[in-house]
Formats: C-alpha cells, sequence, structure tokens
C-alpha cells in the first residue's frame, strides 16, 4: 500500500526480486530474435526499451540521493557519494556526480531535524522520474540553471526550467543544449 507520498515501501527481499526480475527480462532481451521483426516494431520496442532505460536511470538517481541523504560515503570514509559510487558502481566520476548532483536538485531533501525540504527542480524531477528524459537532458538542464545570470527572479527561473523540460521530453540532447544556451542568452538580454 503506498505511503501518503504515493512512494511504495519495500523491505530488501521485495527490492532485490524486483531487481532481479529486471535483470531477467533485460538478459532475455539481449538475446532476442530482433531479425525477425519489421522496421516499426523495432520502432516500438526502441522507445519502450528507450524509456524503459530512463526508469532505471531515474531509480540510480533517487539511491545517489539516499546515499547522500543518509551520509553514507563519510560513515565509510569515502570523500563523498560520487567518489563512493564510482568505486562501489563502477561508473565514471561524472556519471557519478551528475547522480549525485541530480537527485539533490530534484528530489526533497530533509535537514537534520527530519523537516522537509522541497526540490529545487520539481519539473525536472517529476521528468526524471516519468521516464520521459534521461541523464543527458538532466545535465543539460541542470547546468543551464546553475549558470544563469544574477539576478533572476524565482519565477524567471521556475518558467525557464519548465521550458527546458518540455523541450527535452521532444528534442534530442544537441538540441536541448543549443535551445538552452538560446534561452539564458534571451534571460541575460532582459
Amino acid at each position: 500500500m503506498p505511503d501518503a507520498d504515493g512512494s511504495v515501501p519495500y523491505d530488501l527481499d521485495e527490492v532485490l526480486a524486483l531487481v532481479e526480475a529486471a535483470t531477467d527480462a533485460y538478459t532475455r532481451l539481449g538475446t532476442a530474435a530482433w531479425w525477425k521483426l519489421a522496421p516499426d516494431g523495432l520502432d516500438e520496442i526502441s522507445r519502450r526499451l528507450e524509456h524503459t532505460t530512463r526508469l532505471a536511470w531515474a531509480a540510480q538517481v533517487a539511491l545517489a540521493g539516499e546515499y547522500e541523504q543518509q551520509s553514507v560515503a563519510s560513515a565509510r570514509g569515502a570523500t563523498s557519494t560520487a567518489t563512493m559510487l564510482t568505486a562501489l558502481l563502477r561508473i565514471s566520476p561524472g556519471e557519478a556526480r551528475l547522480r549525485v548532483r541530480t537527485a539533490a536538485a530534484t528530489h526533497p531533501q530533509y535537514t537534520s531535524t527530519g523537516t522537509e525540504i522541497d526540490p529545487q527542480l520539481p519539473a525536472l524531477g517529476a521528468a526524471i522520474t516519468a521516464g520521459d528524459i534521461g541523464g543527458e537532458h538532466a545535465r543539460i538542464i541542470g547546468d543551464a540553471l546553475r549558470h544563469l545570470p544574477e539576478p533572476i527572479t524565482p519565477d524567471q527561473r521556475q518558467g525557464l526550467e519548465q521550458a527546458l523540460v518540455e523541450h527535452a521530453r521532444t528534442d534530442d540532447p544537441a538540441r536541448l543544449n543549443r535551445t538552452a544556451q538560446h534561452l539564458a542568452h534571451l534571460l541575460e538580454q532582459e
């Protein structure tokens, strides 16, 4: 049964069973007879598989955020969560930093007293959680919003975030990057 915030509580065995089911599915997909499918079928599978991959990345971001919130890296003697994730998962330092940074910006944060702080980039977080966009899109949007000219109003920032998220839902990363640069330039002119 979902918690009040809509999340489904799991115990470790339930989570591991879900991961194992996903692993089995991906293993089978890796040996599929793709040659038997028509191009339209390949297109449909490609789109759905990309969506699933993005959902997996969203889960990785959430996990990175939880490591950060629980100060796991510090307790283990690592210099940062990103450094710990690089060693633990054998991912690049850049990917590890992206996951941690994205989680910090798109997930609620909690103070030491348990007070919840709203995410800085809720529209981006919703798009990631829905599997609408992946890591490269998130990096471009996060970078654009971190490097905005000063002063910028909260409404301008929110409007830019929303516009970039909408573009990310339809644009490839290169085009999104050009759009982000263009919109930032327009804000500088105001």
